[in-house]
This record gives C-alpha cells, structure tokens and sequence, in this order.
C-alpha cells in the first residue's frame, strides 16, 4: 500500500515536471512563432516552483534527520504525554506528538517534542523510553525517533 507521504510526493514531482515542460515549450515557441507564447515560461516557473520547494525542503530536512540519526548523540528519554497538535489538520483530524524529557550532563531536564504523527498512540506508552538524537553541535537541533509509532 502506497502512503500519503508518497502520493504528495508524487504529486509535487508531478507538478515540478509539468512546469519545467511548460517552461521549456513557451521557451522554444515563443522564439520560434511568437513572444506571446513567453507566456508560457511564466506558468511553467510557478508550475516548477509549486512542486520543486516542497521537494527540495522536504529533502533538505531528510538529509538533516539523517545526519542527526548518524553523528548525533543518543539520549534516552521518558514520553511524559502525548499531546494533539490542533495546529495542524488533515482530513479533519490532529497530528499527536510525543513530549519526552531526560535530563542532560548537569542534571538539567531537557524536554523534546517529536513531529507530528499521524497514527495512532496507545495511551500506555506514557513512561516509556524512547531515543532522542541531539546534535553535539547544538543541543536545540534534535531528533525524536518516531519510527516505532510511524512504521518507517
């Protein structure tokens, strides 16, 4: 079964496809017939870039996740709770995060919140671990790992 992540995915790589076609055909027939077919270049830009940012974001941040779960440092945390992001809806329903907490070198607790999830979360994974991945380089970049509740 496909998921949602990948149909968008597909669907901004669509997009990016038609734009850069329609850029390049108002491109190569408005030399060719008239400067009015130009216009073309312009729906193809916004076509290009409607698809083409949320790819390119979306791989930027994978990338980052991806370092984080390579070079950064494993903290293991307690989900404290679980919490609606009523910020955010799709289809009509809330992503939950996890709040988890540790406490750091010096006894300080550091609290994380993960991204949205939009699977379900079983109330008994309060005061349960769950591994953090902070950045040795800056501790407010961090990674809460998500992919037991994800599937991923």
């Amino acid at each position: 079964m496909v998921s949602q992540l990948k149909i968008v995915k597909l669907m901004f790589m669509a997009f990016a496809g038609v734009g850069v076609f329609l850029f390049l055909l108002g491109f190569v027939m408005g030399v060719a017939k008239t400067p009015v077919l130009f216009s073309l270049c312009g729906f193809g830009l916004i076509f290009a870039a409607v698809g083409g940012i949320p790819l390119y974001r979306s791989s930027k941040k994978q990338k980052a996740q991806a370092a984080l779960r390579e070079n950064g440092l494993r903290v293991w945390s307690e989900i404290t709770r679980v919490e609606v992001n009523s910020a955010v809806t799709v289809n009509g329903s809330h992503p939950r995060v996890i709040i988890c907490e540790s406490k750091d070198a010096g006894g300080t607790p550091r609290v994380f919140k993960s991204s949205n999830i939009y699977a379900l979360i079983p109330s008994t994974v309060v005061g349960q671990p769950i591994m953090v991945f902070v950045s040795k380089d800056d501790p407010s970049q961090y990674l809460v790992d998500i992919s037991s509740f994800t599937g991923a």
